[in-house]
């Protein structure tokens, strides 16, 4: 048995056919800037998660307040293999250090979402 309602066929088609007369070049897009600024921020987020992670490995311990150390006790412990052998996370090794590379990538990848957010929030 098939039961339709009439109106809801006749606007399935209505839909169907202004669907059809839009065609590609009359889609309306964003404009250069805000594309080429979207993806120039993908970018930057991708390499701040990167570098965000190798960070981590190198001390995968969390301190509460301004300071923080091997001698105090972390606020939260990954329980991760460390790229230094000062820190002390029970692996019996050590990775290799990133922490450098990782640090410049991670403050020089800021920028780019910093320049983004100004061009469209002048108040940022």
């Amino acid at each position: 048995m098939n039961a339709s309602l009439p109106i809801a066929d006749r606007g399935a088609r209505e839909l169907s056919s202004s669907a059809s007369a839009v065609t590609a070049a009359h889609r309306k897009r964003h404009s250069a800037l805000v594309r080429v600024t979207h993806w120039i921020t993908t970018v930057a987020f991708l390499a701040l998660l990167v570098s965000g992670g190798e960070i981590v490995l190198s001390h995968p311990r969390f301190y509460w307040g301004e300071t923080g150390n091997v001698n105090m006790r972390p606020w939260l412990n990954l329980h991760l293999p460390s790229s230094r052998d000062t820190v002390p996370t029970g692996y019996g090794y050590v990775l290799p250090d990133q922490n450098g590379w990782s640090r410049y990538l991670h403050f020089q990848a800021t920028w780019p979402t910093r320049c983004t957010r100004k061009r469209f929030s002048p108040t940022a």
